[in-house]
């Protein structure tokens, strides 16, 4: 009887406790094809994690740019006519105040001799009237005198104007330079380009003896950017040819839009080696900063114009906004955002979120 007993209690156990089982280890999924147990738990992100190190800090960087003549403008007419002659063709070397090219207007020409006729005859009767005045003041008063003076002199003064317009019919270089375009032959008609928008140039003139270098920097760099500081320049096209400069000038200020200053290089040209269009890179070497914060560049996250990290704090990865100081080939000055013994994220940036609980590893 006893043995029938224990036979029973053992079947009650043997039913009720896988049961039990499976309560406490919660709910688990069977693979129908392979029968094994699939969690559903998802597995977290790895990452790779650096801390900021205290180190020497040379900064320097490369930019690039294009060199421009130094100066360079389309030269028009300053009154209308017919061209009579071009005194110039492209790749000439002009110097300034030299006759470019010859106009006509016969309109100007024609309004020269009656303004000059107009003018002697105001100028006798001022001059008959003043004497008359001199010498029977009751005669002649003082303001009819004045009356002729005045005319003659506003004659006088239209006569000085058509003279400058005639002046203006010979078309000058306004500096020394090269002749780069030619737009206009003998025989056509140009405008007075300071009435007509759309006047028809004369040519263009270029003066490249100095090559003005523009770069832009961001905002990270202008800080340590002024004035006279030194830079290497070399031109892909010229080979190992490098240029010892300083820069200057800068724009002190920072464009709203690109978020940059612009920083302009001239360089001495007189040889012509330097062609305007060349593309340059501009190396900068900053001063050197002493035992600073920094952190590998490949832990930089840029979104919107500003520069990120991941920070993780108790296996959380928070994006939190670095500002950068100097920077080199591999590495940037940390100016603030993250602290000494902060676990940053250097690889696996791209599968995490703000957030985002990860895992770190080796």
């Amino acid at each position: 009887m006893y043995k029938n007993i224990l036979f029973v209690l053992s079947i009650s156990i043997a039913i009720f406790l896988p049961g039990a089982c499976r309560e406490e280890q919660g709910p688990i999924e069977i693979d129908s094809h392979q029968g094994k147990k699939v969690s559903d738990t998802p597995s977290l992100p790895t990452v790779q994690v650096v801390r900021p190190e205290n180190r020497d800090f040379k900064g320097e960087f490369t930019v690039t740019g294009t060199a421009m003549a130094d100066k360079q403008v389309t030269v028009s007419a300053l009154e209308a006519g017919r061209v009579d002659r071009v005194l110039v063709d492209i790749g000439q070397w002009v110097r300034r105040g030299q006759t470019l090219a010859v106009l006509k207007n016969p309109m100007i020409n024609r309004q020269y001799e009656m303004v000059k006729v107009k003018l002697d005859f105001a100028q006798r009767d001022y001059e008959r009237l003043r004497a008359l005045n001199d010498k029977t003041p009751d005669l002649i008063s003082i303001r009819n005198v004045e009356q002729a003076e005045a005319i003659f002199k506003t004659l006088e003064a239209q006569l000085h104007a058509v003279s400058d317009r005639m002046l203006y019919l010979k078309v000058r270089a306004p500096f020394n330079g090269v002749v780069t375009k030619r737009y206009v032959d003998p025989g056509a008609m140009v405008q007075n380009a300071l009435e007509q928008r759309e006047a028809t140039p004369i040519v263009d003139i270029l003066d490249a003896s100095v090559i003005r270098l523009t770069v832009y920097l961001p905002e990270a760099d202008v800080a340590y950017i002024s004035k006279g500081t030194s830079v290497d320049v070399s031109f892909p096209e010229l080979g190992d040819a490098l240029y010892h400069a300083k820069v200057s000038r800068t724009s002190k200020s920072l464009d709203p839009v690109s978020n940059t200053m612009t920083v302009e290089i001239d360089l001495d040209n007189k040889e012509g080696k330097l062609k305007p269009g060349m593309f340059a890179r501009v190396h900068f070497e900053l001063r050197t900063q002493k035992e600073v914060l920094a952190l590998p560049l490949s832990t930089l996250v840029l979104k919107q114009d500003a520069s990120y990290v991941y920070v993780v704090k108790a296996n959380v990865a928070h994006l939190v906004e670095v500002k950068k100081g100097l920077e080199d080939q591999t590495s940037f000055q940390v100016l603030s955002g993250v602290q000494a013994g902060d676990q940053v994220v250097v690889k696996g940036k791209n599968t995490i979120s703000d957030g985002r609980k990860v895992q770190i590893v080796q």
